[in-house]
């Protein structure tokens, strides 16, 4: 039986090849007739009962456990052999969630892998007294926002960190002394100001090439800007606040994120304005203004800027989404003309109105998504949209240059503004009486920019 079975499986693997030369030949056995040909009795179907499995026995009983295993390697000295080796290019943190989709245990790597991303920051009327380290105007935290190909570094800071005046020609200082994780006190960057925006409370800062190249110690610190989480933040998530604690050295604290968008009333240079916040419970003081709030994957979910008098549990950071179309702004126009330290938005003339807040899970993620529906309130007779948008008009994109992008949180319809620029061609789709209605395209002109203190 053992001789048949096995002169059988030979056939079986004959077959395909059989057919496939048919067509130059005769008509080749069946698998059926190779099996009578080598002894088998019986009909077609018995045939084909007889090559399943009867009277199999049960499985056998598993085996004893093995003795543990010497010399165990950890993951990290595993990534440590493949990265060393040039196998993989991945840094640890982002290799484990690759091949094991972890991220449990992780938040000393997550730190260690933004610790030379944040940086102390204290600010100085002049050169005498920064390089002296004495009568700094105001301390602060920064990250490292983007490293150009010259090496110098643009750094993003909170608004109220810079701030030195009642108006805006005196408000920046003019000086600013950076120093890294763990670094002795004469090893230091200078910064000056670029820009920045009260009304969003951010501003960058910047490193020039030559301060790098006078400075060759800093090669050895492998500097690296940080990653943005541009999505929404996820409610409940756990995050890691680094920064310049009570202005005593950069330490870490964690929390986990409360409300991922609201409005709090905040005053920033003597402005008290709503502004777009993450809520979050990882304990942050005076110093930490700046500083970044990372997620368990290391990206940068937002700029911690305050929190609330007397309970250290209700805190804020500027989402990561945000801070993108702001940095981005102040970098584009100041190295468009250096003399520009703000940025500019589209005034539409329209006010909104949000009529309906939608909390869902995602079946696939199994997250809560929240979405807003929001509509037109008023819309001025000197609006570029004038009689192409109507009051009550539900909002439910805008196509910038072609590329639409839905409007489903209510602060898009103002931040998205922030990145229109001149020239630009603009389009909103929304909901008249149950019809989806698409405006004309509107080419943005000077005259519609305003200037964002």
């Amino acid at each position: 039986m053992k001789k048949f079975l096995k002169t059988l499986l030979i056939c079986l693997i004959i077959i395909p090849t059989a057919f496939m030369f048919s067509g130059c030949g005769k008509d080749g056995l069946s698998a059926y007739d190779i099996a009578k040909n080598n002894g088998f009795e019986g009909t077609e179907a018995e045939w084909l009962e007889s090559l399943k499995c009867s009277g199999c026995g049960e499985d056998g009983k598993d085996g004893k456990d093995g003795k543990d295993g010497n010399d165990a390697l950890s993951t990290y000295e595993i990534w440590l052999s493949l990265y060393s080796a040039g196998k993989t290019e991945l840094e640890y943190v982002d290799w484990v969630i690759d091949n094991f989709n972890v991220v449990a245990d992780l938040e000393e790597y997550v730190v260690n892998k933004n610790l030379l991303s944040v940086v102390e920051v204290k600010s100085f009327s002049n050169e005498k007294d920064l390089s002296f380290n004495q009568n700094h105007l105001s301390g602060g935290t920064a990250v490292i926002y983007e490293i150009n190909e010259d090496d110098s570094m643009y750094l993003v800071t909170n608004y109220h960190v810079v701030y030195g005046g009642t108006s805006y020609e005196k408000s920046a200082y003019p000086l600013y002394r950076l120093k890294f994780y763990e670094q002795d006190s004469y090893y230091y960057l200078k910064a000056t100001f670029v820009g920045g925006s009260s009304t969003y409370d951010l501003a960058v800062l910047k490193v020039s090439k030559e301060e790098i190249e006078e400075n060759p110690w800093v090669s050895r610190l492998a500097l690296k800007p940080v990653s943005l989480k541009t999505s929404v933040a996820t409610g409940s998530s756990v995050v890691l606040a680094i920064g310049n604690t009570n202005s005593a050295g950069l330490n870490t604290s964690r929390g986990n994120i409360d409300v991922v968008s609201e409005y709090v009333d905040i005053t920033i240079a003597g402005k008290e304005l709503p502004r777009r916040v993450i809520r979050h419970d990882a304990y942050i003081s005076n110093g930490n203004s700046g500083g970044g709030l990372f997620d368990l994957y290391g990206n940068l979910v937002g700029i911690t800027n305050g929190g609330q008098k007397n309970n250290d549990k209700v805190n804020y950071a500027i989402p990561a989404d945000l801070v993108e179309r702001v940095a981005d702004e102040i970098i584009e126009k100041f190295e468009a003309d250096s003399s520009k330290h703000q940025i500019d938005t589209v005034d539409l003339k329209i006010k909104t109105f949000t009529f309906d807040t939608i909390s869902t899970n995602n079946d696939k993620t199994g997250l809560v998504e929240i979405t807003n529906r929001f509509r037109v309130s008023t819309i001025e007779e000197s609006s570029i949209f004038y009689e192409k948008l109507e009051a009550g008009d539900e909002f439910v994109s805008i196509t910038i240059n072609g590329q639409e992008k839905l409007l489903n949180k209510t602060y898009l319809f103002e931040e998205l503004l922030l990145t229109i620029e001149e020239g630009d061609e603009v389009s909103f789709k929304v909901l008249r009486g149950g019809e989806t209605i698409e405006t004309a395209v509107v080419e943005i002109a000077t005259s519609n920019l305003v200037v964002v203190e």
